[in-house]
């Protein structure tokens, strides 16, 4: 159902909710940068969705190979010498239209009857490309909205202190922004033809484009590489200079390369872990003569992944030279240049999910030294927020009443009634199975978000 009040101020839509129905929602795991997958939550759509009658043109349809749109701008390349802001483009999925051409966080979009809002202040995009999946993470190449914005006009139009920062992976603004001139909103249309694109104006110079290709996020690279951007993938390969197969090989989807060379140089560097490789190779080996024939299936991953080191050596100082480049980026328009799940809004966010967690695993408990690892990350929060940025949390109030409330179920409560806020629901929670020793579970959850 979603909010059934619409237009309102900021300031008005913290206050007190219209009554909605809520809108489900989704915590879930990010493999290997063990990020909280970016799921941001709009209204849910009308039937049809509401675009400006009036205005709107007759469709046009083009071939989905059509080279350039009409309308189409020129860009500057996307460098990994330096990275220009004009160059990118956001890229967010999401299942939701962005009602009077906005897209609100988590917070500002969900309210349940009695006024409490799910706590993600944050809305996450990919830069110069749709948002790559994985095992773990949300369908989002079927969503069935992806919304491109021009990066420099849409952060040129936001208070800095509501423009975060993050990863190229994983770029985050605070509550709520409007969709600039040039924006695009691409949508599912199961009844659009094969390969081909139906255009209409959403909004004011924003254009709506349908596609019946379920994954969307293949249609939002597409349109990308027509409205004139370098795509992520194209810039880093002709970058590396690297072949179709080695590439094929370093992008995989499971692979972050700055954080594999990162491990890489922590832990002794290339020649250590070719040593482990090649003995979990034999090790497989011998253990598959005892087994079965298939176990070899995880000896050619061994083989693929000794493969992978050839070509972290191969290339390393070029893709050292990208985590460079963004750093220098964000150090010059002062974003964070850090993972969501490493951030001062990651770790206020997962404060609210742990008392959630600590309250299945038993309402009546805090847990060995749990209460006061939350306490402890609730005093650094402040310190780690970068000067003249917003934490969208009142963080000395959610300290107090952590503080104060002698079980987790009374600090939910509490900050439910208080502060009008909820932990999103997780799918990793049934597995705290009563009477089981979950701690270790919650343990984990707080290191993977440094707590």
């Amino acid at each position: 159902m979603g909010i059934t009040k619409f237009g309102l101020s900021i300031t008005e839509r913290i206050a007190p909710c219209v009554k909605s129905g809520g809108i489900k929602r989704n915590l879930e795991l990010k493999s290997h940068n063990i990020l909280l997958a970016e799921s941001i939550h709009m209204p849910q759509p009308l039937m049809t969705d509401v675009v400006q009658v009036s205005k709107v043109k007759p469709a046009k349809i083009v071939p989905e190979n059509e080279q350039l749109f009409e309308w189409a701008s020129v860009h500057p390349k996307l460098s990994f010498d330096r990275i220009e802001p004009e160059s990118l483009a956001m890229v967010h999925m999401t299942n939701y239209y962005p009602k009077d051409g906005k897209i609100l966080s988590t917070k500002l979009a969900s309210c349940d009857a009695n006024g409490v809002r799910e706590f993600r202040p944050t809305i996450h995009f990919a830069l110069n490309k749709s948002v790559t999946e994985h095992a773990l993470g949300n369908k989002w190449q079927t969503m069935d909205y992806a919304i491109i914005m021009p990066f420099k006009q849409t952060v040129d139009s936001m208070p800095s202190s509501k423009v975060l920062g993050g990863i190229q992976d994983d770029f985050f603004l605070l509550e709520e922004v409007k969709l600039p001139a040039g924006s695009i909103i691409i949508k599912y249309n199961p009844n659009v033809e094969p390969h081909q694109l139906k255009i209409t104006d959403a909004f004011d110079d924003i254009k709506l484009i349908e596609s019946s290709n379920r994954r969307l996020g293949e249609t939002a690279d597409i349109v990308l590489k027509k409205l004139g951007y370098n795509h992520y993938n194209d810039a880093f390969k002709a970058h590396l200079g690297a072949s179709d197969s080695e590439f094929k090989l370093l992008s995989n989807p499971g692979l972050n390369l700055v954080e594999q060379m990162k491990y890489i140089e922590e832990n002794g560097g290339i020649k250590a872990q070719r040593e482990l490789t090649e003995y979990l190779i034999q090790s497989q080996k011998e253990f598959a003569n005892i087994l079965s024939k298939e176990d070899n299936k995880i000896v050619d991953y061994y083989q693929t992944e000794f493969k992978l080191y050839d070509l972290l050596e191969k290339y390393g100082d070029k893709i050292n030279a990208l985590p460079k480049a963004w750093q220098t980026f964000c150090k010059e328009n002062n974003y964070i240049n850090m993972l969501h799940t490493q951030s001062p809004w990651g770790k206020a966010e997962i404060t609210i999910v742990v008392v959630k967690l600590l309250k299945t695993l038993g309402k009546n408990s805090w847990g060995e030294n749990f209460k006061q690892r939350l306490i402890d990350t609730l005093d650094n929060i402040p310190k780690e927020i970068p000067e003249g940025k917003d934490l969208g949390l009142d963080i000395n109030k959610l300290k107090k009443i952590i503080v104060e409330s002698s079980t987790p179920e009374i600090a939910e409560k509490r900050i439910a009634g208080e502060m009008k806020l909820k932990a999103m629901p997780s799918k990793e929670t049934p597995l705290l199975i009563s009477g089981a020793d979950n701690s270790l579970f919650i343990d984990f959850t707080m290191q993977m978000f440094g707590m």
